[in-house]
């Protein structure tokens, strides 16, 4: 029995001891304070920023199919492979044209040749030549009282019947050449169709025909993407008024991550919002390699509007309830309000309230209050 009793007492004793640590541990750590991660106020270029959505789509042409514009069999498709890059001016698919290339010789040789047969037989027709001295013949005859008047007018008929005759047939042939060079233009403009060449520049997406293939025009031969990228940001209503042309700009895309941004600068906007997302749309020139700027990625836009240089700055997540910081002095907290200037996505500038040096939390912000004492991690 006093054994047990020795052994219970020997017990309380280790607890109280274990309390007394415990107590003391708690009492140390109350006395050094919780650990307040802080920034210091810092003298810089103050930025008030824009914000707003990225998308980046292709140019113009866009994603798009690819048509022939007349029919034929393909004689060369080589260029249309898939993920290959063309050039503005590349020739991306031909027809065969021999058929439609001895079609229009064979129409030059035969007009040709009935040009030249038409010059022969005007030469050789003496006809108008005939009348005319008709007519001169009958006027002397008249002079001389061996003709009656109206023997000469039906002379001068004979002979106006044979001009009207020849201006009819000069008629005829001038809208026979008009007729024909206007055939030969279609020709021509289909010959040119026949070949299909790059309007800019671009990557073929998909294929949809081979070499051999008979199609008809209007028929998709590819799907191709345009190089060109069109980077637009959606801006709202109340940022809008702030925006102009040439401002400068940050694009970050979702698709790189933590990457650093790329610089870019307010090219145009449209004036209008759009009647859905009453957002207006800004255009970005972005200072990267186009095949950077993928079609269909998404991100965000810092656009820069107004700049000042050596100010007094924190950064912005030092704030709280819209002016407020907690600043630590001497190991204690201090709240403190401020007075903002320019406010970018990252920093804030101060124009009254703190100083440079000064120290304010920027972590964990509602777990501190005023008066509390805190201690500062010492930095590696």
């Amino acid at each position: 029995m006093t054994a047990k009793n020795g052994n219970i007492s020997l017990i309380l004793k280790f607890v109280l001891a274990a309390a007394v640590v415990a107590g003391g541990v708690v009492i140390a750590w109350q006395r050094l304070g919780d650990i307040a991660v802080v920034a210091p106020v810092t003298r810089g270029k103050a930025v008030s920023a824009v914000s707003g959505s990225v998308l980046v789509s292709a140019g113009q042409g866009g994603v798009r199919e690819l048509k022939a514009e007349a029919p034929g069999r393909v004689a060369n498709a080589d260029a249309l492979s898939e993920d290959r890059a063309f050039t503005k001016g590349d020739v991306l698919l031909q027809l065969d044209t021999k058929e439609l290339e001895r079609d229009i010789e064979l129409s030059k040789s035969s007009f040709e040749s009935l040009q030249e047969l038409r010059k022969l037989t005007l030469k050789s027709n003496i006809e108008r030549e005939v009348a005319k001295e008709n007519l001169d013949n009958a006027q002397r005859f008249f002079e001389r009282g061996e003709y009656s008047a109206e023997a000469v007018k039906n002379v001068r008929r004979a002979l106006d019947a044979t001009n009207s005759k020849f201006e009819i047939e000069e008629f005829n042939n001038h809208r026979a050449i008009t007729d024909f060079k206007n055939a030969l233009e279609s020709k021509q403009i289909l010959l040119q169709k026949m070949t299909i060449i790059a309007q800019e520049d671009g990557v073929v997406a998909t294929v949809l025909v081979t070499r051999g293939a008979l199609i008809n025009a209007g028929q998709a031969v590819a799907t191709i993407i345009s190089k060109e990228r069109v980077v637009t940001a959606q801006i709202s209503e109340e940022n809008f008024g702030s925006i102009r042309l040439g401002q400068k700009a940050k694009v970050r895309l979702l698709i790189y991550g933590n990457q650093p941004p790329f610089d870019a600068t307010v090219s145009k906007f449209l004036p209008i919002a759009n009647e859905a997302t009453q957002r207006y749309t800004v255009f970005l020139d972005v200072a990267v390699d186009p095949v950077r700027l993928v079609p269909g990625s998404n991100g965000q836009v810092n656009i820069t509007v107004e700049e000042r240089d050596d100010r007094p700055l924190i950064p912005r997540r030092a704030l709280f309830n819209g002016t407020n910081v907690f600043v630590v002095q001497e190991g204690r907290v201090q709240l403190r309000e401020v007075s903002l200037g320019l406010v970018s996505l990252s920093t804030a500038e101060i124009t009254k309230g703190l100083a440079p040096g000064e120290l304010v939390i920027v972590e964990n912000l509602d777990t501190f209050r005023n008066g509390q004492r805190v201690r500062i991690p010492v930095a590696k």
